[in-house]
């Protein structure tokens, strides 16, 4: 079961990514406007903090106020947010 969940799969959240595979350690990714690999994608965003620990927000700076209003409903206590913006 994917440890983190990551949303956003632009230039850092690939890169990040990129970093826990070398690591070994499980992730699932989300973003409507990027390409990412069938096991590794996320179609909703329950399905994306399913087993996850630390959730982490990697899209433009405008648009985390967004995502974190549409992440909100979805968290629960033992969820570690951070951002990278």
């Amino acid at each position: 079961m994917p440890r983190i969940a990551l949303l956003g799969y632009g230039r850092f959240g690939r890169a990040l990514g990129a970093l826990l595979e070398a690591a070994d350690v499980g992730y699932r990714a989300m973003d409507p406007g990027a390409s990412l690999p069938e096991g590794l994608r996320a179609g909703s965003v329950p399905e994306l903090l399913e087993g996850a620990e630390l959730v982490v927000v990697a899209v433009p700076v405008p648009q985390v106020r967004e995502v974190l209003l549409a992440l909100r409903p979805h968290l629960r206590p033992e969820h570690l947010v951070l951002d990278v913006g």
